[in-house]
């Protein structure tokens, strides 16, 4: 399908999360995800296009800099910390933003679900995951801090949550 299907079907899939959830938006939400690889590149232009911020963890810094140099990807941090910063300011101010840090999604993402990390300010709003929810593969995974995980079926026609990489 190319990657315009692979932006679409993943833009689709975010934008019924936020209008079953949010209001029709993603204004003023953190989506943590990991690889930016393959398909798994289209997340950060996705989220934005929502509205949304994305903080995404690639284990490899090449990846990152091929997003940014065709503009799925708006900018790369140092580090978690910093990647955390600048997320947490771009959703109390409401405007969509793609973050890329080099990391290890196996430790980076615990570490933030967790709070150990310095930066885990981020898990002071509302954030999504996706994720398979064990419940079939038409969910995506919706993680709010105060009501926890929640499946949601996607729209028709998407046969699975966007292609995670491992990290």
């Amino acid at each position: 399908i190319g990657s315009q299907g692979i932006v679409q079907g993943t833009y689709e899939t975010f934008a019924e999360a936020a209008e079953r959830r949010f209001g029709g938006t993603l204004a003023g939400t953190i989506t943590p995800s990991a690889g930016l690889g393959g398909m798994g590149g289209a997340q950060p232009l996705a989220v934005t296009m929502s509205g949304g911020v994305a903080l995404m963890i690639d284990v490899d810094p090449t990846r990152i800099r091929r997003r940014l140099e065709t503009r799925y990807l708006d900018r790369m941090a140092d580090s978690l910390d910093d990647a955390c910063q600048q997320a947490t300011t771009a959703r109390d101010q409401r405007e969509p933003l793609s973050i890329g840090v080099v990391a290890n999604a196996a430790e980076a993402i615990p570490q933030l679900a967790a709070g150990d990390f310095p930066a885990a300010a981020v898990l002071s709003g509302r954030h999504l995951f996706v994720a398979d929810a064990g419940e079939g593969p038409n969910q995506l995974v919706v993680y709010d801090p105060i009501t926890r995980t929640t499946a949601v079926t996607l729209p028709s026609g998407c046969s699975s949550p966007p292609a995670r990489e491992p990290g």
